[in-house]
Order: C-alpha cells, then sequence, then structure tokens
C-alpha cells in the first residue's frame, strides 16, 4: 500500500502507479491548521482522483461560493469551499500571522477553518478536490481561470519541469511561465531544430512558438477551454528550488515571489504593440528582452486579500 498526500495526485499518475507497481495508491487529505489528515481514502477503493472519507475525528462541510458558481446544491453532485470542523482545528495562527484568523469560524458552537479548496462530495460520502478558491484569478472577459488546475496539465509536458501561469484581471488572455527540465529541452532542442543548447534558442521565436503550440495542443487534449489556455510564454533558465526561494520545501510555487522576479517579463508578454509597428507583422508570442527606445505599459501594482491585481494605466 502506497499513500499521497501534500498535493493533488493526477488520475492518471494514481492509476498508472497502481498498473505499474501493482500497488494500492490511495489519497488523503487535510491542512496543517487540521492537525494534518481530514479524509482518507479506503484501501479497497477502486476510484482514482479522490480522497476518500472524512475522518471520524472531524467535520466536512461545503460552503457555497457564488463568485466562483460553486454551490452545495449544485447537481449532480454537491459542490463549495471545503470547511474542515472539529477538535482537530487548531486555535488560531500565532503573532504575526493572527490577522488571518479570519479562515477560523465557529458554526453551530463547532470550530472550523476555511481551507480555500473547493470540494466536490459523491454519493458514496467520498471528496474530490476540484478547484483552488485563491488560484482563481477574472479575467476581463468575466471568465475564471483555475492557475492550478491549467499549470498540472501544462506540466504533463515532457519538457516542462515547472510552470506558473499568471492572469492579470485586466487582461483578455493568461501567460505561462516554463522552469524547463533540462534534459528533456535539450532532447527537444536538438531534435527539432539541430541545436545542442537550447539556450541558444531561448528568444528564438520558432522555438517558442512551437512550444506554445505543443502546450496548446496539451491543454485542448485535456478539457482546457479556449480562455484558460495560456497565450504567450516564457521559458526561464533559473532554477525553481527552495534555495531561490520561488517554492516552499514542498515545492509548492511561491506565485508572488515569481511574480516580483519576474515582473519585467510578464509585463512584456501583456506588451502593447506599438502604433508606428506594420500592422503586417505578426506579433509575437515571446517575450522580448525589455527595449530600453520602447515605452512599455506602466503596471500599477496592488495587494488585495493575498492577490495581486496588475492594472493597465
Amino acid at each position: 500500500i502506497m499513500m499521497c498526500g501534500g498535493a493533488s495526485l493526477n488520475s492518471d499518475t494514481q492509476r498508472f502507479i497502481q498498473t505499474a507497481l501493482c500497488v494500492t495508491l490511495f489519497q488523503g487529505y487535510g491542512l496543517t491548521e487540521t492537525c494534518a489528515a481530514a479524509t482518507i481514502a479506503d484501501q479497497y477503493d477502486t476510484s482514482v482522483g479522490r480522497v476518500g472519507y472524512p475522518l471520524v475525528s472531524c467535520e466536512i462541510r461545503l460552503r457555497n461560493w457564488d463568485e466562483g458558481n460553486y454551490k452545495n446544491t449544485d447537481k449532480p453532485n454537491p459542490r463549495g469551499e471545503i470547511l474542515i470542523g472539529g477538535k482537530v482545528v487548531a486555535q488560531g495562527y500565532y503573532d504575526e500571522t493572527s490577522n488571518e484568523n479570519i479562515n477560523f469560524i465557529e458554526i453551530n458552537n463547532t470550530k472550523y477553518f476555511c481551507t480555500g479548496d473547493i470540494g466536490e462530495m459523491y454519493p458514496d460520502g467520498t471528496l474530490k478536490i476540484i478547484d483552488r478558491k485563491k488560484d482563481l484569478v477574472k479575467l476581463r472577459s468575466g471568465e475564471y481561470v483555475s492557475l492550478s488546475k491549467v499549470e498540472m496539465v501544462v506540466n504533463k509536458f515532457s519538457i516542462v519541469e515547472n510552470s506558473c501561469l499568471y492572469a492579470a484581471p485586466s487582461a483578455e488572455y493568461s501567460i505561462l511561465l516554463i522552469n524547463p527540465n533540462q534534459k528533456e529541452i535539450t532532447n527537444y532542442a536538438q531534435r527539432n531544430f539541430g541545436e545542442k543548447q537550447w539556450q541558444n534558442l531561448i528568444d528564438d521565436e520558432k522555438f517558442n512558438d512551437m512550444i506554445l503550440k505543443n502546450l496548446q495542443d496539451i491543454c485542448k487534449k485535456n478539457g482546457i477551454e479556449k480562455f484558460e489556455t495560456p497565450q504567450r510564454i516564457k521559458i526561464v533558465n533559473e532554477s525553481w528550488t527552495p534555495e531561490t526561494g520561488l517554492v516552499t520545501d514542498a515545492f509548492k510555487l511561491k506565485r508572488k515571489a515569481i511574480e516580483l522576479k519576474y515582473k519585467d517579463y510578464i509585463q512584456q508578454l501583456y506588451y502593447e504593440k506599438p502604433i508606428h509597428e506594420p500592422t503586417k507583422r505578426r506579433t509575437s508570442r515571446v517575450a522580448p528582452e525589455p527595449q530600453p527606445q520602447q515605452q512599455p505599459i506602466a503596471i500599477e501594482t496592488i495587494e488585495l486579500s493575498n492577490n495581486v491585481i496588475n492594472k493597465n494605466r
């Protein structure tokens, strides 16, 4: 028996591991604020992609999140933000982080923690994590983009070691920063462009366009909507490790740190084409190196409920 926790496990990966290694692989779910485990799958449950049943030590509620169109009255299965309650819930955050205690609430004399995760409850009582409340960004068109859902699909591409999807609320599309797998991207560059040093192609438009096309095909194959699919990419050469401060010790993205480090590239990916540029020329999907003679769109960054909002002025 193998058990997985700490991050969402892709259904295809779970099924593959069970088949290839001939083991039972099931998932659990919980948070530090709930003393770890809150749900765990039964070892005889043959389904994949779910995190199992609530433990006897806690209670699970699904709270409506109207903005994301998730309701506990949804059919065929209730959906909503997962609230974990019971004596397993911590008293709150300590000292400087105590301002985050708004995530701890009381319902019918029971203390609950608001996880920010979106869950779906099946008729047999098992829970499935389907989204992340804090990872939803609303585009100018009014559509919501789930960052982590798209990243999970993008990371299936062999040349991608890690990725960070970024969607400015004032923009009409999302962009993608790619931390490549060095071995796979080297093979990709040599196979398709005859170049042994992929770094020589990092700003090559054809190279980036081919990778973008491959990524978009993968997104389409895995059910990602067109408005969710990244329209521009930037491949970065730096490693994303806990030492660089761009990911946690569990290798989860530190989005704020990534946005700050690559803010110039993000700005260029959303760069407005100069008026004097010939209209017949196709706008590159590659983020060009910042040019001093060009005047990029000024970006004002404000902090609002732990989300960074970029507004074009």
